[in-house]
């Protein structure tokens, strides 16, 4: 063993082990931070929900996207299907995230809106245009595999010219 200096005197032995063992938490605190980077990345893989009409209605103007209001009704089995299968597949979230602006709407604390769309089936999926009246809905449950081609049919149906 080889032996530091300190001023004081006293001897502290250094182990001739100390620089693997410190190489060793280096590589352990990299491997940590990297996990920790990828979990972060990964759990902002979200659909950006807009806060509520008025801010999708405002965000929809400002960035020319249409809107996609999803109408959910609380307890109802096919919106949390929809919540944990449909929404969170990453090919869902970037063609949402893309392409629309989202909000999602409660039916019971937005009854005006619903009535306004004709809403009576949950989960549903409204693509329209602020200040157009038109608009194109995807109503119920729709499995992840066909969800996308559905919203695509819809915005086809609302601007033919542009898709």
């Amino acid at each position: 063993m080889t032996k530091s200096r300190n001023n004081d005197n006293n001897e502290q032995p250094i182990s001739s082990k100390s620089k693997p063992a410190r190489r060793g938490w280096i590589f352990i605190l990299i491997a940590l931070a990297a996990i920790a980077f990828i979990v972060i990345r990964d759990a902002r893989r979200s659909i950006d929900w807009a806060g509520d009409y008025q801010d999708a209605v405002q965000q929809a103007r400002q960035t020319h996207k249409p809107l996609l209001l999803v109408f959910v009704k609380t307890g109802d089995s096919n919106c949390e299907r929809m919540k944990n299968a449909t929404y969170v597949n990453d090919r869902i979230i970037k063609y949402i995230n893309r392409n629309f602006v989202p909000v999602m709407l409660d039916v019971e604390q937005n009854s005006d809106l619903a009535e306004q769309y004709k809403i009576s089936q949950y989960p549903n999926h409204v693509i329209t245009i602020p200040d157009r009246k038109e608009f194109h809905t995807v109503p119920g449950y729709v499995i992840t595999g066909e969800f996308i081609g559905r919203l695509k049919r819809a915005l086809k149906k609302l601007n033919p010219s542009e898709n």
